[in-house]
């Protein structure tokens, strides 16, 4: 071999190695793997922070998922905190009750001209200040909601146009916020008014945490900040984790003004996290907006058409069933589905996990049982409260008079102080 060939031999194996050296450290700068590599980059496992909770609820504390890369998944959850909740031991008997709501789309207050104003929000706030009252030594009462509850309804003008103009408030926020909402799902038509208004409202006036781990490249709202994919709670001694997921069709994302927003599968981002955040837990609530079903919602009554939500929560609880033996309960939302009407029906068992969903628009409030005993098998329960309409034009011998909304079924101190508010601000 030639001197000149021998150097330019040299030369460019020294590229070649100078090349895979830049290589590895690009990767290893994005978190992948090396094989082989003694000092490749290890991303750091995600980090259990604690975030606060809504005064008017009933956590004691909450502590999300920080530093989760979506796709990636988790293995165990690190930091003080999980070391903490990983030392605490779990009551011998407790009973978490939830009572739960959906799509209630800012109907808040629903009108009738002939008929009258059923309070809807007003008659579920009552309902849950009267479970708490009564909730009984290790007993646990939580108020979700699954998501779409911030427009669709007649206090939609105080969050303005797209652009943040005319914006006065988020009023479905406000008022989750003091009817006290303990977590919520995000929901498609949370984008509605645009993405820079929902971190509007998030921000002002949402005093509960909001959870969504399948949504991902967002510039206006902010993962870590806004919402969190998942997180750990703490009440009664009980560690309940919670994780967010919401429908997967792009299409139904009206108006983000998000060219970068990412829906994943609901199913992989459960396989991704749950397994983690139920190792800290001693029972977990999957908050879906992801629709009753499999990949169809169920047939419309009126002509048999289905709903398209791609992955529903039929699926997602099949999966949730196989990534742990804790107890896991699905609070679902999306297909404004009215399930378990007489109680827990079969069909929504699914491998042993619960799926649920209360209608739409303040029609019913939820409320599940699950009691939880050392060496036995969960038990649960579940019932729909109906939220009555009002009908001021019935008479009190009418027969359905007792169906019908009174003063008495309905929180009227939280109405003139919290509705009335928002009512003055539209006036105003």
């Amino acid at each position: 071999m030639s001197a000149e060939r021998s150097f330019a031999t040299r030369l460019l194996l020294h590229a070649l190695r100078r090349r895979a050296v830049l290589r590895g450290l690009g990767l290893a700068a994005a978190g992948v793997a090396l094989p082989g590599c003694a000092t490749q980059a290890r991303a750091a496992a995600p980090e259990l922070v604690e975030i606060p909770v809504n005064p008017q609820g009933r956590l004691e504390a909450a502590y999300a998922v920080a530093g989760h890369v979506p796709g990636r998944p988790v293995t165990a959850l690190s930091g003080p905190v999980a070391k903490r909740l990983a030392a605490m031991v779990p009551p011998e008997a407790a009973t978490l009750r939830l009572l739960h709501f959906n799509d209630l789309h800012n109907n808040l207050v629903i009108g009738d001209a002939e008929k009258g104003e059923t309070h809807a929000l007003a008659q579920i706030v009552k309902q849950a200040k009267a479970a708490r009252a009564k909730a009984k030594p290790g007993e646990v009462v939580l108020l979700v909601t699954a998501g779409d509850d911030r427009t669709g309804g007649f206090f939609d003008p105080l969050l303005g146009d797209i652009a943040g103009n005319g914006w006065r408030i988020d009023p479905g926020y406000a008022a989750y916020s003091a009817a006290g909402v303990d977590a919520s799902a995000i929901g498609n038509h949370e984008f509605d008014h645009g993405a820079r208004t929902l971190a509007r409202g998030i921000r002002g006036d949402a005093k509960f945490p909001l959870l969504a781990a399948n949504i991902s490249g967002l510039r206006e709202v902010a993962a870590g900040r806004d919402y969190h994919p998942a997180m750990i709670a703490v009440a009664g001694g009980l560690r309940i984790g919670f994780l967010g997921v919401t429908c997967s069709v792009i299409k139904h994302f009206r108006k983000a003004a998000e060219p970068g927003l990412t829906l994943a599968s609901p199913v992989a981002a459960a396989n991704q996290l749950l397994p983690a955040v139920a190792a800290l837990s001693d029972v977990v609530v999957i908050l879906s907006h992801c629709g009753y079903g499999d990949d169809y919602g169920p047939p419309r009554a009126a002509d048999g058409w289905r709903f398209f939500i791609r992955e529903g929560d039929l699926p997602l609880a099949r999966a949730a069933a196989r990534l742990t033996a804790k107890p896991v309960v699905v609070v679902g939302g999306h297909t404004h589905t009215t399930l378990n009407k007489g109680g827990l029906d079969p069909e929504n068992l699914v491998d042993g996990v619960p799926v649920l969903q209360a209608g739409a628009r303040g029609k019913y409030l939820g409320d599940a049982r699950l009691t939880l005993k050392s060496g036995e098998k969960t038990k649960f329960s579940t019932r729909l409260i109906r939220i009555k309409p009002r009908n001021d034009a019935l008479a009190p011998d009418h027969a359905d008079y007792a169906k019908a909304e009174r003063d008495a079924d309905f929180d009227t101190g939280f109405e003139a102080q919290v509705i009335g508010s928002l009512k003055a601000r539209m006036r105003g």
